[in-house]
């Protein structure tokens, strides 16, 4: 399946002027995934970033590879609407900042990523929908100012 993927991965790459992208909702074999070459990677950071973070050596050569990480750091499926800004900046920079004592550059770190909701969002009641992308444009917004990118 892996071989498969890489394949329809390296074609559409070939062929169209399209970024690709894969996003896995839960916990996976994020080496595999990693290897097969997208574009970007988007994941659960909300509920599953520690799993992520197990990969060291292959998210290492992704990022060194140009790859993108997309940090599904808003909740959705597990949103509860108490959520703050500034508790998902704390857990998102977590996971940056163990990126960076991997020895990675943190320009190229931050370069490199960029924020959504976790997964989902179109499931969520309008309402939430809303808080959620409301918390989305206010993290990317602090973020803007903390790392000053």
């Amino acid at each position: 399946v892996i071989e498969i993927l890489a394949n329809v991965i390296s074609y559409i790459k070939e062929k169209g002027q399209a970024l690709v992208g894969i996003h896995c909702c839960g916990n996976t074999d994020w080496a595999m995934l990693l290897e097969t070459g997208p574009h970007i990677i988007n994941f659960d950071a909300s509920d599953y970033m520690e799993y992520f973070l197990l990969y060291k050596k292959p998210i290492i050569n992704y990022l060194k590879n140009g790859g993108i990480i997309a940090w599904g750091i808003v909740p959705t499926a597990s949103f509860e609407g108490d959520e703050t800004v500034d508790l998902l900046f704390d857990k998102l920079k977590s996971g940056i900042d163990k990126l960076i004592g991997w020895g990675l550059d943190r320009e190229m770190v931050l370069r490199q990523s960029f924020l959504t909701p976790a997964c989902g969002l179109g499931t969520m009641e309008p309402a939430n929908a809303s808080k959620a992308l409301e918390l989305l444009a206010a993290l990317s917004q602090k973020c803007r100012l903390e790392y000053r990118v």
